[in-house]
């Protein structure tokens, strides 16, 4: 009986334990420099984006007509039933290629060259 009461209580030391565990994990500088990566990632993302989606993408859709000014559209029918977006499908591969070009640029030119300049 008094083992049972004991496994009811809650074990605070070892809630207290796990947290500071937490503690150190969340406030690491690998954390905080994972964190910090991810929103610079994110806004690259947007920046490409909307580069892409304000530049590249309107004469792109000027230049294919059949589908009344926007080739993310296109839909290929084989059959009833069966559409494949391949507007869409090119759409994320330009995505894709223009993001992966950018952290190109950004990274293997700009970042390491100054830190080939810093380590100099």
């Amino acid at each position: 009986m008094n083992q049972d009461r004991q496994q009811n209580f809650v074990d605070t030391e070892r809630i207290r334990l796990e947290l500071e565990e937490y503690k150190r994990f969340a406030f690491s500088k690998n954390f905080l420099a994972l964190a910090l990566s991810m929103v610079m990632a994110q806004a690259a993302h947007n920046l490409v984006s909307s580069m892409s989606g304000g530049i590249i993408m309107p004469i792109i859709s000027y230049l294919v007509n059949s589908t009344q000014g926007d080739w993310r559209l296109l839909v290929f029918d084989p059959t009833p039933g069966l559409k494949i977006e391949l507007g869409k499908i090119f759409n994320g591969t330009l995505e894709f290629i223009f993001t992966s070009a950018f952290v190109y640029v950004f990274y293997i030119k700009i970042m390491k060259k100054d830190q080939q300049d810093f380590s100099h």
